[in-house]
């Protein structure tokens, strides 16, 4: 509407019906024969595993060329959270299991020769919507992406670490500037992540996962309200309403 203003109240904002906790509750819910299987099992040693949101980056030594998207990360962007990322896992007590999930413009091969040297010793490469993957990992890591408030507004512990493209995102869209550093997990400097990264796993063993996640899930709605799923049927109905009633 912006580009015809004199059409303005032919334009309904609805929200987005990917972030209603209705759809997200429903995303989580277990399969009833795997938690009868496994409900009774001790969580000693139980591993964690942690989704790792990755975008297409330049290999390791490419220069950026004149015009190239901004999207398309320099190596330092990957390599250095990918550093952070191993030195947290090290880090921890519990074992981790590292999902990445890459952008489908990533080039498989390096990533995994990438991943290969990074010295990980639990990770796999996963091309799954992040909506099918949500009631499998138990908190996200991630660079710049709009995918990652998926999990943050399903509850699970999701830190973002800073990054160029971060940075540009911010300059250009102050509201997404608000949006990202008002979460919890907002990490700036990307060598006090591994800290970060352990600390909140033994706060949600201490407090459990509800609580660490509340402060996200709160701030996260007043840029996604609930219900739009039902705005988006009531506009529909309206529409057809209309167009019914010119017929």
């Amino acid at each position: 509407w912006v580009q015809v203003p004199q059409r303005k109240k032919q334009f309904a904002i609805v929200g987005y019906p990917g972030c209603d906790s209705k759809w997200l509750r429903y995303l989580l819910r277990k399969d009833p024969k795997h938690t009868a299987h496994t409900e009774n099992k001790t969580e000693v040693g139980k591993k964690i595993k942690c989704l790792f949101i990755i975008r297409r980056y330049l290999p390791a030594g490419q220069h950026r060329t004149c015009g190239l998207d901004p999207f398309i990360v320099d190596y330092d962007d990957f390599g250095k959270p990918l550093k952070a990322v191993t030195r947290a896992i090290d880090m921890c007590e519990e074992e981790i299991e590292l999902i990445v999930k890459p952008h489908p413009s990533n080039n498989y091969n390096a990533l995994v020769e990438d991943l290969k040297k990074a010295g990980i010793n639990h990770w796999s490469v996963t091309y799954e919507p992040v909506y099918a993957l949500l009631k499998e990992v138990d908190i996200v890591v991630s660079i710049f992406s709009t995918i990652l408030l998926v999990p943050a507004l399903a509850g699970i512990p999701t830190i973002i670490m800073s990054s160029k493209l971060q940075e540009h995102v911010h300059q250009g869209w102050d509201l997404l500037r608000k949006m990202y550093t008002g979460m919890r997990f907002y990490v700036e400097d990307v060598e006090e992540f591994p800290k970060i990264f352990c600390d909140i796993l033994t706060e949600i063993k201490a407090a459990g996962r509800e609580k660490v996640v509340s402060h996200d899930i709160n701030h996260l709605r007043e840029y996604f309200p609930d219900g739009a799923i039902a705005n988006s049927l009531q506009r529909i109905d309206t529409l057809t309403t209309v167009t019914a009633k010119e017929n």
